[in-house]
């Protein structure tokens, strides 16, 4: 992947770089279907847009600045299945997980609060370490309710090592059709 510097922001160094691998494994049956992929990501020269939500404010707002190289990496999990109640209802399951780790590989320093004075080894912010979500329903002919459950783990608000500063959140979905 590449990402250049948007129009009308002059900076210095070369675009975002990276490169994106996964290898997995993939089962699909008549009524079950499960994945199991792990992911790697090198970014080089990873870019950042200073927002007034970063706590970004005056010359600073709305600038792209470097953010060193970084990796992201992990494993992801799905599995679904449709079981048949009767002739005429069907109740779909779904489960998934996401395990991420990420981590800077250089030193630097960021006019971007989220960044600030990074070293090597410090985690990225807003990347949750653990993600997931399962589902289930009720399917006759037209007519299908399902509820869904998602879990979004704490991430951290600034680049850093230990505990982050932010908070676990679940969230519940209901969707009628």
């Amino acid at each position: 992947g590449c990402s250049p510097a948007p129009p009308g922001n002059v900076r210095l160094g070369a675009p975002e770089e990276s490169w994106s691998f996964e290898t997995g494994a993939r089962w699909n049956g008549k009524r079950l279907r499960a994945d199991l992929i792990g992911f790697w990501n090198e970014y080089s020269n990873l870019t950042d847009v200073c927002t007034f939500s970063n706590g970004c404010v005056g010359s600073t707002l709305d600038r792209q600045f470097d953010a060193g190289s970084a990796r992201v990496y992990g494993v992801e999990a799905l599995v679904e299945a449709e079981l048949r109640a009767s002739d005429a209802v069907w109740i779909p399951l779904r489960a998934s997980y996401t395990y991420t780790a990420s981590e800077f590989l250089n030193d630097f320093v960021s006019a971007d609060p989220i960044y600030g004075r990074v070293r090597g080894g410090y985690e990225l912010p807003y990347v949750p370490t653990h993600q997931g979500s399962g589902s289930v329903g009720v399917e006759t002919g037209d007519v299908s309710l399902n509820v869904s459950v998602t879990y979004l783990g704490a991430r951290r608000e600034q680049a850093g090592l230990g505990d982050g500063t932010g908070q676990a959140h679940a969230v519940a979905h209901h969707t009628d059709t």
